[in-house]
């Protein structure tokens, strides 16, 4: 892999503020002004949190509304401060946090194409498809770490497609596990992981409570994108606390769907040693997921569909001319070119 020097660096250097708020948030009679919630539109709940969609009332544009309990261990303040930092089409947008006396409501852009990981329960990807994934997902991890910004919670839930049309986006949605690193100091390390951690996600040197720095994000980088390949994550193995066995056992034969380059970039992902895995800015120079436009393959829109090949007497089907003629498919099955 080329060294990061070699690489244009990301957007965005400068240090984010890691102020929390407490007792300054706007008030809610503010949000009520500016947004609608609709409490009847659930759109996710977590272990601290719920999710309600709502309107912005000057624009009529759909958002999402986070709201968590007030108190020590909400952790909306911060998760804004980091999100406000940030401006990256592959991170969601922030309009606002609110606050009054037992909650705080944190405003983001609305997201409707689906979640990663709901797209993975349908199977796993085509590699064209799952390349142009792991593309948006590397360019958003990218440009967090240039402001050194550990995520610590990179997983499938926890990225969404802005919308469901062909031009859609693949935005991080959560940073609320996230952690920074001190800007002048390269050499720095974090010594405790989030509760939220997800297993086969998590790097080996997280597992053994080990100092870690923006390599573990690149673990669970290789992670999701062997989950999107095979349909599930890396392995965790019985004896992943012993220093001189494997965490994982990977599944080998996702790297056969790849181009060389593209596996032998997952490889080094995977690795057990921090050390052997490549920036997320090196791995984006790699030269089929540089390629990898962020885009939907038509093999992924018809099966997104649901549609599916037929045959007949004549000879193999054609999935295109299946959709002309109006065909429509027995049960989700992927169509093979």
């Amino acid at each position: 892999f080329p060294t990061a020097a070699a690489v244009a660096p990301a957007r965005g250097t400068a240090e984010p503020s890691t102020r929390i708020l407490s007792a300054s948030l706007p008030a809610t009679e503010e949000m009520r002004q500016e947004f609608e919630i609709d409490r009847h539109d659930e759109i996710g709940r977590g272990a601290t949190s719920v999710v309600y969609g709502g309107t912005k009332l000057s624009t009529g544009q759909k958002v999402a509304v986070k709201q968590s309990p007030r108190g020590p261990q909400s952790g909306l303040p911060k998760e804004w401060s980091l999100l406000n930092t940030v401006n990256h089409e592959n991170v969601v947008r922030t309009f606002g946090i609110y606050g009054d006396d037992r909650n705080v409501f944190l405003v983001m852009e609305r997201c409707t194409g689906g979640t990663l990981e709901a797209r993975a329960r349908l199977g796993s990807m085509p590699a064209l498809a799952a390349t142009q994934a792991i593309q948006e997902v590397l360019s958003a991890v990218s440009h967090l770490h240039s402001l050194r910004i550990v995520h610590r919670d990179i997983k499938l839930g926890n990225f969404v497609y802005s919308t469901s049309a062909a031009t859609r986006r693949l935005k991080c949605i959560d940073l609320g596990a996230a952690s920074i690193l001190p800007l002048g100091d390269m050499s720095a390390k974090l010594h405790k992981w989030p509760r939220q951690a997800t297993v086969g996600y998590v790097a080996p040197e997280v597992l053994r409570r080990l100092p870690y720095d923006e390599s573990a994000d690149m673990f669970s980088v290789g992670a999701l994108f062997h989950t999107l390949l095979s349909g599930r994550p890396p392995q965790m193995q019985s004896g992943y606390l012993s220093r001189d066995g494997d965490c994982y056992k990977v599944d080998g034969s996702v790297y056969a769907k790849l181009p060389h380059d593209s596996r032998e970039m997952l490889a080094a992902l995977l690795s057990e040693n921090p050390a052997d895995r490549p920036s997320a800015i090196e791995c984006l120079s790699v030269k089929s997921i540089e390629a990898a436009a962020p885009a939907i393959s038509f093999l992924d829109v018809l099966f997104e569909a649901g549609w599916s090949s037929v045959s007949d007497a004549s000879g193999p089907s054609d999935p295109l001319l299946d959709i002309l003629m109006g065909v429509r498919p027995q049960a989700r099955t992927r169509v093979v070119p």
